[in-house]
């Protein structure tokens, strides 16, 4: 799987040297934990547009990236290389994008001029800064999303039939109950137009669908009711219930749950909730404990 998971980052956040002083900012979480567990795919905008490291600071300035002491206006080659570069990360399939934040080039919020290019012809890949990542339910719903769109795309783009479909959603279903309830309900109805929907339309409005649903961010509500749901299907009344009481009051991890719940369906031979997304979304090592 983690093959082709691929995570466009920052290049200053990997550690290298690519900052207007010749330093960085490295991202101990992404180089430490993530990435033995996917591909990560590094750009710094500045130095690919000429700017050379060390270089004198810019800063956006009514809408224009300039020099902090020249003045020199690097906007349309920042712009025009944002083209470029989006178009060819484009072809590689990417899962998601962690950005630096407060960056004329990749900040979100600012907003940078990569940044700005990436989310609007990519308005579906999960993006967030890195300032996020410290963040667990952040981290949480950034990874989540970035792995869900890499099985999805994985299946739509690929040779896939009705039954493919099928077989895929039900193990995906108690996750998307977790984070949208209705798009639940409104994926099982789409999936059940397999056979009948013309491919072409289908796959794509499933995978629509799918990341429009995952982009809303699961409540420790959703997150209860979800393995309050799942547990009831391997023994309900059982010491299960008091602790997702204890996660929906905070004082059990849910972590623990998911494992405690995977151990429970296991032993009792229920394939379908062992086999659902939503109790490895993604390597369980990188989820707070």
């Amino acid at each position: 799987m983690s093959a082709a998971v691929r995570i466009g980052v920052s290049a200053c956040l990997l550690g290298r040297e690519v900052r207007y002083d010749g330093g960085h900012k490295r991202e101990e979480f992404l180089v430490e934990d993530l990435a033995p567990h996917v591909e990560l795919v590094d750009t710094c905008p500045e130095v690919e547009v000429g700017m050379g490291t060390p270089r004198e600071p810019i800063r956006l300035e009514g809408g224009r990236v300039r020099g902090v002491r020249t003045g020199r206006d690097w906007t349309d080659e920042l712009r025009a290389h944002a083209q470029r570069r989006v178009s060819e990360l484009s072809s590689l399939g990417l899962a998601g994008y962690v950005l630096k934040s407060r960056s004329p080039s990749c900040g979100l919020g600012v907003p940078g001029v990569f940044a700005s290019e990436l989310v609007a012809r990519l308005p579906e890949l999960p993006v967030v800064e890195e300032d996020a990542l410290g963040d667990p339910d952040a981290r949480d719903h950034f990874l989540t999303r970035a792995y869900a769109h890499a099985r999805v795309r994985a299946l739509v783009d690929g040779r896939w039939t009705p039954a493919d479909l099928v077989r895929f959603h039900s193990t995906e279903k108690l996750l998307l109950l977790a984070h949208a309830p209705g798009a639940y309900a409104a994926m099982g109805r789409l999936v059940a137009e397999a056979g009948t929907r013309a491919r072409d339309e289908l796959g794509p409005a499933y995978a629509s669908g799918v990341l429009a649903a995952l982009a809303e961010q699961a409540t420790r509500g959703r997150h209860a009711n979800t393995l309050e749901h799942l547990a009831g299907m391997l023994a309900p009344g059982s010491s299960l219930t008091q602790e997702i009481a204890g996660y929906r009051r905070g004082d059990t991890q849910r972590r623990e749950l998911l494992e405690r719940i995977e151990e429970v369906a296991r032993r009792a031979g229920n394939e379908y909730v062992a086999g659902q997304t939503y109790l490895r979304p993604y390597p369980r090592v990188l989820m707070a404990a």
